[in-house]
């Protein structure tokens, strides 16, 4: 799916055009953060908050063919921060499971 169009709609001020963002990408958000977490809960949190920051920085995005590589990152470290948060820790060396993810992830 090419988003290069929606993303320079969104870029110009156009917001009812990251309502169609937020409704195409995010199944895919949500099933690769899920695949990083490993819990829906999480999952959705760490959609919500990287749709937050995307509404935020999109301006930024110097390249709008490049939004789904730009997404991926946002979200994959927002999620490697969830547990932080949840737990009140931060961990010191990321799982084998969460390392496999997150190169599985990367290759999306």
């Amino acid at each position: 799916m090419d988003l290069t169009p929606l993303v320079k709609r969104i870029q110009e001020g156009d917001w009812q055009a990251f309502e169609v963002l937020v409704e195409q990408y995010s199944g895919k958000a949500l099933r690769t953060a899920y695949f990083i977490t490993g819990s829906q809960g999480m999952a959705e949190d760490a959609v919500q908050e990287a749709f937050v920051q995307c509404y935020r920085k999109i301006k930024g995005l110097r390249d709008p063919a490049s939004f789904e590589a730009w997404f991926s990152r946002l979200l994959t470290r927002i999620c490697w921060r969830l547990p932080s948060r949840e737990k009140g820790l931060f961990p010191s060396s990321p799982s084998s499971r969460g390392v496999k993810n997150m190169l599985l992830v990367t290759t999306l």
